[in-house]
Order: structure tokens, then C-alpha cells, then sequence
């Protein structure tokens, strides 16, 4: 099957590294192509994307309207041939003219938008339950739920169930607090100072410095450490070394960054929201905080630390359950037969 993905960026993301991810696996088994609308993509995920399969960049500057890009895309995709075009941003939608012999799938990775130009999709894929019912409660539209998947076996696990201080806290995420909520999470911080714990936001993004101005309104400089361009490949090797992972999203529609901590069995502390409780077998494998309360948040991390034993073992099993439900190469099947259905 000759299969084109889609997108519009390839830079450090839960969607993009799940892309790079999926296409590996697809690869094995159809021709893959990756088609990336604009220029100025992150270098290192390239190189990890150029191993597995073709790639052909438009060069579009961000934000333009030239239509110069919307020929010269839709010139690349004839040529092509594909059978299948996966795209993976509703507004790509927009720019793609559509033939009788493509089945084009939309895969629907958030609640963010309007899905307005997904309309287009002859076949719509939500990447959990909570963005199904999303589609068809707001916008009448049907999809078929095929959870996004990771590498369990890349992930190192932690060995400990011990709490050595100071305790090690993580988030990974997007730096955008209006979606991923990390100013509530360093509002709870702020009321454990007596407790002795340090954390790494990892990722990057347009928070950035109105998180470090918050840090140092809360007199949290020393203990408050901001990471990125961290390459995935770190990442996997170094969750182990922390103690307990921290969702404090305010909108999340599966989280590639909780199953990945989630497969290093750390004790994960989670937002209520349906997205994430997918990820955690509805909340079965984490501990769940009402989103943005920020004191509900600070008594789950005391709680966490309190009893760390029992969060320890709970996260153990939580790594053989995303081994199960999460393994990327039953996500690579199901999107083929996926793509096979009538």
C-alpha cells in the first residue's frame, strides 16, 4: 500500500513523535511518504523521520496564503500516487483536492478546534474515546477510536520503589499553560515547600518565559528547572530517574507523555479529564485531581509521596497495561485495516 502522512510541522510534540513512531512500523509493511507543508522543522526529529521513509518538504513560510503552496502540494501528492493520505491537521483539509481513487483519513489528535475542514476526510480517526464523543456530540461526526501508541520497550523502567530526597518530580509537555496547565501545577508546588522536591518542566513553547516570571514570583528558582530540546531517545533513558510524573493539563485528548512515564512505572498524577484517564485504564493506574484546583492538585502530589509504596507498585502495573493497550505496532495494524475498510 503506497500511504502518504500529512502535516504541516515536524517539531517536538506528543503528535509528532507518535507520527515518526507509527510511520516506523508502517514501514515495515507499505511504502511510507511524509509530506510537510512548512519550512523551518526541527532537525533532529527529521533525521529520526528520514530513517523510516521518504519525505517531501513544500517549503510553505507559516501562515502564508500564497497558492503558489497549495499547487505545488497538491503537484507532489498526484505524483505520488498514493492510495491513502493521512492528515493530521484539520486545516489541511482545506488545501488538498481530492481524487476519486485516494481514501483521505483525517486523524483527529485534540479538542482544540472545530474539526471544519476534517469534514472533508472520507474516514475520521479520533485517538481516544473522549475525542469520539467530542466529534459526535458538538459536530455530528463519526469517527472510529484507534488509540495513539509508543515504544514501550525503548523506555527505561525505574528499578526503585524507594523515595531518596530530594524527591524528583517531572512534566512533559508543550510550554502552553492555557492547555497543559503548568501554572497550576507550580501554584500547588508552591504550597509544599516544606516538603524537599525539585522539578523539570520538559518542552518548550510559548509560556516559556511567563512560566520562568510565575517561578520567580513564587520564590521557586532554585528548585524549578525548565528543559528542552531534549531528544526523545534522553528522555526514554531518563524517566526512570525521577520519582513521580505530573499531567496538569486543562484540556488533553490522549497524552503520549503519560503512557511514555507510565511505561518507566512512575507514579502518575493526572488531571480528571477523559483523555488522559484512557491512557490510565479510566483512572485505574494514576491519581486523578479536579483541573486547574490547584490545593485538590497539591494534596494528591503529599499523598503520592506520603504512601509512595503503594503509587510504586500501582505503576508497575501500569507499564504492562500501555505495553498491552498502547504498543505501537497494534497501532500500526489497526490504522491498516483501518485504511483497507470499505
Amino acid at each position: 500500500m503506497n500511504i502518504v502522512h500529512l502535516v504541516f510541522n515536524i517539531r517536538p510534540g506528543g503528535m509528532e513523535h507518535f507520527l515518526i513512531d507509527l510511520v516506523e512500523a508502517q514501514s515495515r509493511q507499505d511504502n511510507m511518504t511524509v509530506v510537510i507543508v512548512n519550512r523551518n522543522n526541527d532537525n533532529l526529529m527529521m533525521q529520526r523521520l528520514d530513517q523510516h521513509c521518504r519525505v517531501v518538504e513544500i517549503g510553505r513560510p507559516e501562515g502564508s496564503y500564497n497558492p503558489y503552496y497549495v499547487i505545488k502540494l497538491n503537484r507532489v501528492l498526484k505524483q505520488l500516487s498514493p492510495d491513502v493520505v493521512n492528515f493530521h491537521d484539520r486545516r489541511l483539509g482545506a488545501m488538498i483536492l481530492k481524487h476519486r481513487d485516494v481514501s483521505y483519513i483525517f486523524t483527529c489528535h485534540d479538542m482544540l478546534q472545530p474539526p471544519g475542514f476534517a469534514r472533508r476526510a472520507d474516514k475520521i480517526i479520533a485517538v481516544s474515546g473522549a475525542v469520539a464523543n467530542w466529534l459526535k456530540t458538538n459536530y455530528n461526526l463519526d469517527s472510529t477510536v484507534i488509540p495513539n501508541g509508543i515504544v514501550v520497550d525503548r523506555i527505561r523502567q525505574r528499578p526503585e520503589s524507594e523515595l531518596i530526597t530530594p524527591i524528583k518530580l517531572v512534566s512533559v509537555a508543550r510550554l502552553d499553560h492555557t492547555v497543559k496547565g503548568q501554572h497550576i501545577l507550580l501554584e500547588a508546588l508552591a504550597q509544599l515547600q516544606n516538603i524537599d522536591w525539585t522539578i523539570d518542566l520538559i518542552g518548550d513553547g510559548q509560556s516559556r518565559n511567563y512560566l520562568k516570571t510565575l517561578v520567580t514570583k513564587l520564590g521557586l528558582e532554585n528548585r524549578v528547572n525548565f528543559r528542552s530540546n531534549i531528544e526523545r531517545n534522553e528522555i526514554y533513558n531518563s524517566l526512570s530517574q525521577y520519582d513521580i510524573f505530573i499531567l496538569p493539563s486543562l484540556n488533553e485528548a490522549f497524552s503520549i507523555a503519560l503512557a511514555e512515564a507510565m511505561a518507566a512505572s512512575l507514579p502518575a498524577i493526572i488531571s480528571d479529564l477523559d483523555g488522559p484517564k484512557t491512557v490510565t485504564d479510566n483512572g485505574k493506574f494514576a491519581s486523578l485531581f479536579t483541573p486547574g484546583d490547584t490545593d485538590d492538585l497539591a494534596r494528591k502530589i503529599k499523598d503520592v509521596i506520603d504512601d509512595y509504596s503503594n503509587a510504586y507498585s500501582r505503576a508497575l502495573a501500569a507499564r504492562n497495561f500501555v505495553k498491552d493497550s498502547f504498543n505501537i505496532n497494534n497501532t500500526a495494524a489497526r490504522y491498516r485495516e483501518f485504511y483497507n475498510k470499505k
